[in-house]
């Protein structure tokens, strides 16, 4: 194992191009066994890793077995328990072209009194491509990102985008109401912004965005639009603007032709939830969303049964024509990178992106390849896996967020990331 310093910009790369670069569709046999020895003997035998680190810290940086950052501070509450204390409110915002956003708010009703200093900005949660925040962020009590972030003192905020959720839901019958990435980026993100700052009095919040909700925060910073400067942190949770290596940029070409009126998603995944941890378990249609071996029975059925919706045309063509291509996501006229290396390059905000070593919706190739476009000095990658030390288990695309041990071995990085760029600027 080689450690490499170099100067800015910073980032913690924990994945080589030989190792990110991995096809995971291969190694599918081994995701049903919960044994972390056989499933890493799997992967590449010999990982490089390379960190750069900022160049104003005089401390040396150390690779060990595990790179999870110290989560004994403010462990007082477990993620289940954070969940007796949460106080839970229903807003609703409206877009400029007429939506109604619902948005969820979450937090401790005592922390107000407590003697502790609390954090200074709000946390805001974007979901990803036809899903709910809830059951994406706050899937059950112990498996809960949202009951995690209120335990360290949080304001919590989880949208929910258009047709998504608990917002308004499309006509199926009138293309008039169907969307794409695009509405998300001009009418919700804006929508959503300015309503968690006014809500709250903050000038700024921490964005995590899982899939294509962190997509949208790319976008937002690349647009550099008056919102963009709301943005304190990110952090991309099983993202990235560029889908080379992933399940849907083998079939993309099928897809098409199938979904020329959208796709019942909702329907089709209630379905396969539906046999979650029976002898007829579609364990492999189960492997696109997270690693079997790495979800509760419980979070998983509760997870495909009310997770997602319809998906519009307009979003599958918008994804499946410019995301795994060369650019990354487009506009749908491709006049506008989601992804602009020339307007990243001198953004400043802190980025962290995680992603899991077998995501086959989000590779990590992808979301290392869109952190590294930023120009700030405070950006970090790391892909979860223990090939590269970096986890026990590996991740696939939901487990990031509520499988089995991503309180222990994911949310520390997110919580190290918030405290560390929650200071005012």
């Amino acid at each position: 194992m080689s450690l490499v310093d170099l100067k800015a910009p910073q980032v913690l790369n924990l994945i080589t191009d030989a190792s990110c670069d991995e096809a995971p569709g291969g190694i599918l046999a081994g995701w049903l066994e919960d044994d972390s020895s056989s499933r890493e003997s799997a992967c590449c035998s010999e990982i490089e890793f390379v960190i750069e680190r900022s160049s104003t810290s005089s401390d040396s940086i150390k690779c060990s077995s595990s790179s999870t950052p110290d989560s004994s501070e403010a462990d007082a509450l477990s993620v289940g328990e954070a969940g007796d204390i949460c106080q839970r409110e229903s807003h609703v915002c409206i877009t400029q072209d007429g939506w109604r956003l619902h948005i969820s708010h979450v937090f401790d009703p005592t922390a107000e009194a407590a003697d502790t200093p609390r954090p200074q900005h709000p946390v805001l949660l974007v979901p990803g491509l036809a899903s709910s925040g809830e059951h994406t962020f706050d899937l059950l009590p112990d498996y809960s990102l949202v009951n995690a972030l209120v335990a360290r003192g949080y304001d919590v905020w989880v949208a929910d985008l258009r047709g998504n959720g608990h917002s308004q839901k499309p006509c199926l019958f009138d293309r008039s109401t169907w969307w794409t990435v695009d509405d998300h980026l001009q009418h919700d993100v804006p929508a959503v912004l300015q309503y968690v700052l006014q809500a709250t009095g903050a000038r700024q919040l921490h964005w995590i965005g899982h899939s294509m909700g962190g997509m949208l925060a790319v976008g937002l910073l690349s647009q550099q639009g008056p919102f963009a400067a709301a943005l304190r942190s990110m952090t991309l949770l099983a993202s990235g603007c560029f889908g080379r290596g992933s399940w849907h940029s083998i079939l993309a070409p099928l897809i098409t032709r199938l979904t020329g009126y959208g796709f019942p998603a909702g329907l089709v995944c209630a379905a396969v939830g539906s046999l979650v941890g029976s002898a007829a378990a579609l364990w492999f249609v189960e492997a696109l969303f997270y690693m079997p071996c790495n979800m509760p029975q419980a979070c998983a059925r509760k997870l495909m049964t009310g997770c997602f919706r319809y998906i519009p045309v307009g979003v599958i063509r918008q994804f499946l024509g410019s995301l795994n291509s060369k650019q990354g996501l487009t506009s749908c006229d491709s006049s506008f990178r989601y992804a602009d290396p020339e307007v990243l390059s001198s953004v400043q905000v802190p980025v962290l992106g995680l992603n899991g070593s077998w995501d086959l919706f989000c590779p990590a190739v992808g979301g290392r390849q869109t952190v590294q476009l930023f120009g700030s000095e405070a950006k970090q990658f790391v892909c979860l896996g223990p090939q590269h030390g970096t986890s026990k288990r590996h991740y696939g695309h939901f487990d990031i967020v509520s499988g089995k041990h991503a309180a222990e071995e994911v949310y520390p990085h997110i919580m190290g990331w918030l405290q560390q760029h929650d200071a005012p600027l």
